[in-house]
């Protein structure tokens, strides 16, 4: 038996047409928008007790503060407030000192990040502001603080 193989010719040809579309793919969704990035107007130090300089976590946080007030506050003028406080032990004349003393310093660590000195302000409150109230002569940690506080000028 012999098989023979050729070509056939036609005239009838098929073609395939499609008659439905294939929708393209859906375009990828859209970024989210993110959301307003929220600057802290406002932060705290501690400090330990019967001191006026900060440890080296306090200054590594500070640092960072100075670095975030540079970087995210330069749009407006503004001033920095340097409020000092103290916990309940101790006379109130040498707690109104030490407070003071706090802030000073914070304003001078301020002043090596970069910061400008006439921008900062500092008021002492002793043990006038607790920040846990406490009866007089306690050693209360969160009590013992500088509080920063940036006010954009314009507002």
């Amino acid at each position: 038996m012999v098989l023979m193989l050729g070509a056939c010719s036609s005239t009838t040809s098929t073609s395939i047409s499609s008659t439905s579309t294939v929708p393209p793919p859906p375009a990828p969704a859209p970024a989210p928008i993110p959301k307003e990035q929220v600057i802290p107007n406002s932060y705290q130090l501690y400090f330990d007790w019967d001191r006026a300089l900060l440890d080296a976590t306090g200054e590594q946080q500070l640092k960072e503060i100075a670095t975030t007030i540079k970087q995210q506050h330069v749009a407006q003028p503004q001033q920095i407030m340097l409020n000092g406080h103290t916990d309940s032990s101790g006379s109130d004349e040498y707690n109104l000192r030490l407070s003071e003393r706090r802030a000073q310093r914070v304003r001078a660590m301020l002043e090596q990040f970069g910061l400008p000195y006439q921008m900062m302000q500092i008021f002492a409150f002793g043990e006038s502001d607790l920040a846990v109230a406490t009866d007089d002569n306690v050693k209360e940690p969160r009590n013992r603080r500088v509080e920063i506080f940036i006010e954009n000028k314009a507002q």
